[in-house]
């Protein structure tokens, strides 16, 4: 069994910084081609994120969902944002006691991130496209979720706009986490986390 820390953000934060999207992303992956693991393996992440862009949630939830290997994730605290996309790709998602899942609309810095070459910061014309663009993520955001999740795509939409925290147990009551335990962790200062 393989299993790692992440606490940390999930692609290009408002600082600038990169953690999963890249550098954490490839740590990961190596992690896992290193192991050589097979379907016969276990990949358990422990995870606590704030979130990040979607584009890396995206990208992360792909990689996991498509790993041969059995993978089980346990949330630790919050997974916010693109984390949950990231989460909702594991096999086995459990809810751990105190932790939230927060949704909320997508909002691109145009500081920190670069819209599509069609897509300029400029002008009315552009803020439209824009926030065509941004509205599109949203939808494509709500509808993966829908797919974990005993509510409706319209539903988790209309959550996603006004931004909507799920406690443990509703993320468990419909069905994002696939298990709501307590008492994972019962000694603190035994996590040894890997910001990676």
């Amino acid at each position: 069994m393989t299993t790692i820390y992440l606490d940390c953000t999930i692609g290009t934060g408002l600082s600038g910084t990169f953690l999963i999207s890249e550098a954490s992303f490839n740590n990961i992956k190596y992690e896992v081609l290193k192991k050589g693991l097979t379907e016969d393996d276990i990949l358990v992440i422990y995870l606590c994120s704030c979130g990040g862009t979607p584009n890396s949630g995206f990208l992360l939830h792909s990689f996991i969902s498509n790993l041969p290997c059995y993978t089980i994730v346990y949330s630790l605290g919050v997974v916010n944002s693109a984390a949950i996309q990231f989460y909702l790709g594991f096999d086995r998602r459990v809810a751990t006691q105190e932790s939230t899942f927060l949704i909320h609309p997508a909002s691109y810095p145009t500081s920190t991130w670069k819209f599509p070459a069609n897509i300029t910061a400029t002008g009315a014309e552009s803020v439209e496209s824009a926030a065509g663009f941004v509205e599109a993520v949203d939808k494509s955001t709500a509808k993966l979720i829908s797919r974990y999740c005993d509510l409706s795509e319209t539903e988790l939409y209309q959550r996603l706009q006004r931004t909507y925290t799920f406690p443990e147990t509703e993320s468990y009551s419909y069905g994002m986490s696939t298990n709501f335990e307590t008492g994972i962790i019962k000694d603190a200062s035994t996590i040894v986390v890997k910001d990676i």
